[in-house]
C-alpha cells in the first residue's frame, strides 16, 4: 500500500501532477522495524543504507553511510507520529541526478520543516539501475528546530462536496522558496479492501479547485468495479524547494467525506 502511493509521487514529481491515479494493494511496511531515534532500521532484502538522523539548526539532518553507487533514485516519506500506509505522508521528496550524485558523495541531507517535539517517522525507498526492488528502512526521530508553519489552515469542503478551498496561504517561520507550481491538491479514496485511490486534482497556484467531471469519469473508465459511496478526502499539498530538493509538503486535509462514484 505505502509503496504504490509513492508510485503515485514518483509520477507526480515527474509530470508535476498530471491527472492520474493508483490503487493501492500489497503492504511492504509490514517488513519494517522502527528502532528509535537516530538509530539505524533493518528491513528484509533492505539495502542497508545506514539512515541516522540528527537534531541541527536547520531541521533534521539525514546522514546516509551507504548509498549504494548504482542507485538511481530516493523517495522519502515523512510521516507524524507513525506510518500510515494508506494515508499521504506529511512531506515527501525524491532524490535524483545532480542532486542525488552530491548526496553520493555528502551522505548528508536537510529536512527543513519538522516541527519541535513533534515525533516523525521517515521511510526511503531506493530505486537502483540492475532492477532490484525498491529498499525500505524507517527510523524515528523528533526535533527542536524546523523551519514551520505559524498559521493556521484549514482545507475546507463545499457544501455539495464537490470541490475544496485552503482557508489561508501557509506563513512560514522563515523564509520559503516555492516552486512554480505551488500548491497539488490530491483526492483520497477508500474502497473498503484494505486499499486507497489516490488521484491528483490540480497543480498549480489557486487556493481552490473542484472535482471535475472528467476526473471522475477517469477513475470510473479505469476501475469500472468502483461504484458507490466511499470514505474520502482531499488533502493540499504545497511545493518548495530546499537546496535544491523539492519537497511535497502537506499543509492540510479535509475531514473525511463521502464520495460517490
Amino acid at each position: 500500500m505505502l509503496h504504490t502511493i509513492n508510485v503515485l509521487k514518483k509520477i507526480c514529481a515527474a509530470l508535476f501532477f498530471a491527472v492520474i491515479f493508483v490503487c493501492c494493494a500489497g503492504g511492504p511496511e509490514a517488513a519494517s522495524t522502527d528502532t528509535g531515534s537516530g538509530q539505524q532500521a533493518e528491513t528484509a532484502n533492505a539495502v542497508d543504507l545506514g539512515l541516522q538522523i540528527e537534531d541541527v539548526p536547520e531541521g533534521a539532518l539525514l546522514s546516509f553511510k551507504n548509498i549504494p553507487a548504482d542507485t538511481e533514485m530516493i523517495f522519502i516519506n515523512i510521516y507524524k507520529d507513525e506510518i500510515a500506509p494508506v494515508q499521504w505522508s506529511d512531506a515527501f521528496a525524491v532524490i535524483l541526478g545532480p542532486k542525488l550524485d552530491e548526496l553520493k558523495v555528502t551522505k548528508h541531507l536537510i529536512f527543513p520543516f519538522a516541527e519541535k517535539d513533534q515525533p516523525y517517522t521517515i521511510s526511503l525507498d531506493v530505486e537502483r539501475y540492475n532492477g532490484i526492488d525498491s529498499a525500505r528502512e524507517a527510523v524515528k526521530f523528533q526535533t527542536q528546530n524546523g523551519n514551520i508553519i505559524t498559521n493556521n489552515i484549514e482545507l475546507l469542503l463545499n457544501d455539495e462536496q464537490t470541490g475544496v478551498r485552503l482557508s489561508a496561504e501557509p506563513v512560514f517561520s522563515l523564509p520559503v522558496e516555492f516552486e512554480a507550481r505551488k500548491y497539488e491538491y490530491i483526492l483520497l479514496f477508500f474502497p473498503g479492501d484494505g486499499s486507497s485511490v489516490s488521484s491528483g486534482i490540480y497543480s498549480g497556484n489557486e487556493l481552490s479547485c473542484s472535482f471535475s467531471p472528467e476526473l471522475l469519469n477517469h477513475i470510473r473508465e479505469n476501475s469500472p468495479e468502483m461504484r458507490g459511496t466511499f470514505p474520502a478526502y482531499a488533502a493540499a499539498v504545497c511545493n518548495i524547494n530546499y537546496n535544491g530538493v523539492s519537497w511535497m509538503l502537506k499543509i492540510a486535509q479535509t475531514e473525511d467525506f463521502e464520495l460517490k462514484l
